[in-house]
């Protein structure tokens, strides 16, 4: 728990990087019911949940205004519409067993503060106000006690939203969900990449030969092959990395600069305009080349299928 805390703590959009171990654990924990031990204080649920579920969930910045001048707005979480406007989102937080009638007031009284009242952009320091509210609550919201606040909020109901425990876990799990089926997506194009390199590679190895042993008594064929690798998938892991294994990256680098080689020598036999000296130290490092992409080809492989295996873990 202190490593997955110590992770939590910072809130910030590493959190999207989390393992899939982390976040199950963390549902588990507080689906049953343990958030009183898990979050002693509402600061720590605030922090330690319910700012990184809201960046998680694609917001592109959440700041915390909890204090005596919030107006009712714990956190402002930002995004932008599909046309580009920014909009910002305003968020209670109460971390209480339950909620009943007798809160409404309070809870009413929240929602016309932050509506009514603008705050000041983190950034920018310019006035903003919140076009919609969410009132989240660790624990239980009693029916009753939601016809009763909607009731009370009038003009604001349409845009006020309530998420109790079970709700914010269900948002949660929704987004592991999503962020797995990405990650196998990723790990899936990589393994059919390295699949179809190597059946390449298994032609380049029959194909070359002969045409090699042309070029020594002097027969140029017309074409070399039209055959290239692929990379994209391998340098795509590369580039924007999910939390994997370690060791997985050096191999993941190492390939796409072996690939890449190997598709610059195709690329030069086929240029023609080499004289044969050229062309057989070419052919040379071709072959050289193919037996060491065919040899990397099975770590990476079982590296990509153990990822693949953890990113199917259950929520």
């Amino acid at each position: 728990m202190g490593k997955l805390k110590s992770v939590i703590a910072r809130h910030s959009p590493l959190m999207a990087q989390a393992t899939t171990s982390q976040i199950s654990w963390w549902n588990m924990a507080f689906a049953r019911g343990l958030e009183k031990s898990v979050f002693r204080l509402e600061a720590d649920f605030t922090k330690e949940y319910v700012i990184p579920l809201f960046l998680r969930m694609g917001f592109t910045q959440v700041a915390y205004y909890h204090g005596v001048n919030e107006h009712g707005k714990d956190l402002v979480c930002g995004d932008v519409d599909r046309f580009g406007n920014a909009f910002y989102v305003g968020i209670q937080v109460k971390h209480k067993a339950s909620l009943s009638p007798s809160n409404v007031k309070e809870m009413a009284d929240d929602v016309f503060h932050a509506f009514g009242n603008s705050f000041k952009h983190p950034h920018t320091g310019k006035d903003e106000e919140i076009s919609r509210f969410y009132y989240v609550n660790s624990g239980s919201i009693s029916e009753p006690t939601r016809t009763s606040f909607m009731g009370q909020i009038g003009k604001h109901k349409p845009f006020t939203v309530i998420y109790d425990g079970d709700a914010l876990v269900s948002l949660n799990n929704l987004r592991v969900a999503m962020d797995k089926a990405a990650i196998q997506e990723r790990i899936t194009a990589a393994v059919f990449e390295v699949h179809y390199n190597s059946r390449t590679i298994d032609f380049l190895k029959n194909d070359l030969g002969p045409k090699a042993n042309a070029l020594m008594v002097g027969n140029y064929p017309k074409s070399f092959t039209r055959a290239r690798l692929r990379s994209t998938a391998i340098i795509g892991l590369i580039q924007n990395p999910f939390a994997m294994n370690e060791t997985i990256l050096p191999l993941l680098d190492n390939y796409a600069e072996m690939v890449t080689a190997m598709n610059h020598l195709l690329d030069a036999m086929d240029c023609q305009m080499h004289g044969l000296d050229w062309l057989s130290k070419l052919f040379g490092r071709a072959s050289a080349e193919i037996i060491e992409l065919k040899r990397e080809s099975g770590p990476l492989l079982e590296q990509l299928s153990s990822s693949m295996i953890e990113a199917s873990g259950g929520i």
